[in-house]
Parts: structure tokens; C-alpha cells; sequence
């Protein structure tokens, strides 16, 4: 009965702590907390971006050379995306203190960054395309 013990008892305890959702196991304002909560912000973002990215991009075939409206709009995605994660990677080194906190940096600049882009991209679709971008906060 006790060597079934101590396995049950370590299962139940890493069935406990898996069960914890990431933010709940790390104390608020934390670095890893701080770090999930903008990864979680960005991937939101990241999805809000792609969306505007390709609603661009479709509008684009109606340009007088959407040949060359593509071109430069993939151009200026792939040169921003470089130009987000190289300043990012620099903010985290230069902001963040202690590893766990240049990651965290790293990840609330890549977030901030990202909706700013978002909102470059509906005022551009905007200008283009006549569809009025949504109501900025």
C-alpha cells in the first residue's frame, strides 16, 4: 500500500499543477505572468493582422497594377515584420533587467507594435478601398 502511495501522491500533485492555468500558477505582475499575458495580446493581434493583411492584399487585385500594389504591400509587410522583432529583441535587451524580464519586454513591445499596425493598416484599406476603419480607443 505505501510504495502505491507515493506515486498517487506525486501524480495528484503534477495533475494539480497542470491544471493551473499558466496566470493563475504566477504571482500578477510578475515576470512570466506579464510575459503570458502580452503573448496572449500579440497572438490576438497577430490574428487581427493577418485578417487586415489579406483584406489588403485582395483589394489590391482591384488597383490599376496590382502587380505592383502586391509587390510593394508583401515588400512593406515582410520589411515591417523585420523592423517589429529586431526593435523588439533591442527593447527587451536594453528595458528588461533580468532575462525573464527582457522576454517579457520583449513580447509587450512586439504587442504594442503589432496594433499599431493593425490600426496603419485599416486607415490604409480605409484610403484605398473607402471601408471606414473601426472606431479607435
Amino acid at each position: 500500500m505505501k510504495t502505491l502511495l507515493i506515486p498517487m501522491t506525486i501524480f495528484l500533485l503534477i495533475s494539480v499543477a497542470f491544471a493551473q492555468s499558466p496566470n493563475e500558477a504566477w504571482p500578477s505582475g510578475s515576470a512570466a505572468d506579464t510575459y503570458y499575458t502580452a503573448e496572449q495580446q500579440y497572438k490576438d493581434s497577430d490574428k487581427k493582422l493577418n485578417m487586415i493583411y489579406k483584406k489588403l492584399l485582395n483589394a489590391s487585385y482591384a488597383n490599376t497594377t496590382p502587380e505592383i500594389a502586391i509587390r510593394h504591400l508583401v515588400e512593406a509587410q515582410k520589411t515591417w515584420i523585420k523592423f517589429r522583432d529586431t526593435t523588439c529583441a533591442m527593447e527587451g535587451e536594453l528595458r528588461g533587467g533580468w532575462p525573464t524580464w527582457k522576454s517579457a519586454k520583449e513580447m509587450i513591445c512586439k504587442s504594442e507594435m503589432t496594433i499599431q499596425r493593425i490600426k496603419d493598416l485599416e486607415n490604409l484599406f480605409f484610403d484605398c478601398c473607402q471601408a471606414p476603419p473601426p472606431q479607435q480607443k
